[in-house]
């Protein structure tokens, strides 16, 4: 009997060792190649103006909140959001994404932030430029790849 219940808690304490030292899931780590791979897609898709590959990373749930506080919600109201910039004669020529960090935030999400922004060129011939800080959240699907489902520009 005493012999059983020593062998019970060896085989409790060697699996809760195990358990202990087994290497923790990076989060960041397996979502920064689709992060990566987006984030350099953003500028040539917005010199094409190609509104489903913009939207394409996000969620049917996304929500996309835009620099003056409005909040887009649905893949396809983003994608829509996207096909009226691209439809308003103001032709993206130059921008960029920078990141500046990535971190894991709990309940399978990872946040991503840096600054990013566009120069255009209206029908007039004038030029704009925005640049602002972003905030992208990041999840996995139930297929398992990582859509957006949250954005925030600044």
């Amino acid at each position: 009997m005493i012999f059983r219940q020593v062998l019970i808690l060896v085989v409790a304490a060697l699996a809760f060792a195990a358990a202990a030292h087994a290497k923790p899931v990076d989060l960041v780590a397996q979502a920064l190649p689709t992060i990566d791979k987006v984030d350099a897609d953003w500028l040539p898709a917005m010199k094409a103006g190609d509104a489903d590959r913009l939207a394409e990373p996000y969620a049917r749930d996304a929500v996309f909140v835009t620099p003056d506080g409005k909040a887009i919600v649905g893949h396809d109201s983003i994608a829509d959001l996207y096909r009226a910039g691209a439809a308003s004669g103001r032709k993206v020529i130059d921008g960029g994404i920078h990141r500046l960090g990535a971190r894991e935030g709990g309940g399978g999400m990872v946040y991503e932030w840096g600054t990013g922004g566009s120069t255009r060129i209206g029908p007039d011939g004038a030029r704009t430029t925005h640049e602002g800080q972003y905030l992208t959240v990041w999840k996995r699907d139930e297929a398992g790849a990582w859509r957006i489902i949250r954005n925030m520009a600044f």
